[in-house]
C-alpha cells in the first residue's frame, strides 16, 4: 500500500520538480565489465560494476554508493573491494551518518535474518579546501566502509545533514 502511495506521488511531480530533487552523478573511471546477452538482457559492454546515486532536498544530500564486484569473480583471488572518493558539490555538512548492509555478500534473508541494516555516525572533519571546487569524501574505514575501499556487493546510504555548498 505504501508503495502505491509513493508511485502515484512521484506521477504528480512536474519535470522541474523531478529535477530539482535529483543531484547529478558522474563516475570517472572505476571497474567495468563485459556481460554477455542472457535470457532478456542483451550484451553488454563496459557496465559500471560501482555506481552512485544522490538526492537533495534543501540542506540534506543522500548518496547512495553501490558495489555490483563480487570477491572472486571474475578474476580468481580478486578481493572484490574498491577505491572510491566523492566529490561532492559541497563545503562541509554538520552531520553524516551512514546507513549499510551487513552480512556475506551471498547471504539473503528469505531463511532467516542474515542481511542487517546498520546506522552508524560518520566522525571527521570533512571540509572543503577554500581552493577547492568540491569537497572530496573518502570512502573508507574512517568513513564507515573498509581500508581498502568499497567492499564488495555493498550499499552504502550517506546522509549529509546541514550541508554548506
Amino acid at each position: 500500500m505504501d508503495g502505491e502511495v509513493i508511485v502515484e506521488r512521484r506521477r504528480r511531480w512536474t519535470p522541474e520538480q523531478k529535477a530539482a530533487l535529483i543531484a547529478e552523478v558522474e563516475a570517472e573511471g572505476g571497474p567495468t565489465i563485459n556481460a554477455p546477452e542472457y535470457a532478456r538482457r542483451k550484451a553488454g559492454t563496459n557496465l559500471p560494476l560501482v555506481a552512485a546515486y544522490a538526492t537533495r532536498k534543501g540542506d540534506r544530500l543522500n548518496v547512495f554508493v553501490l558495489s555490483r564486484r563480487l570477491d572472486k569473480f571474475p578474476v580468481a583471488g580478486d578481493e572484490g573491494f574498491t577505491p572510491v572518493e566523492l566529490a561532492l558539490p559541497i563545503s562541509s555538512a554538520e552531520k553524516i551518518t551512514l546507513h549499510r548492509f551487513v552480512g556475506d555478500p551471498r547471504s539473503h534473508n528469505l531463511d532467516s535474518e542474515e542481511v542487517k541494516i546498520e546506522t552508524v555516525p560518520v566522525e571527521g572533519n570533512f571540509k572543503k579546501a577554500s581552493d577547492a571546487q568540491f569537497l572530496i569524501f573518502p570512502v573508507n574505514d574512517t568513513t564507515g566502509a573498509d581500508k581498502r575501499g568499497l567492499p564488495p556487493a555493498s550499499t552504502l546510504l550517506y546522509v549529509f545533514e546541514g550541508v554548506k555548498k
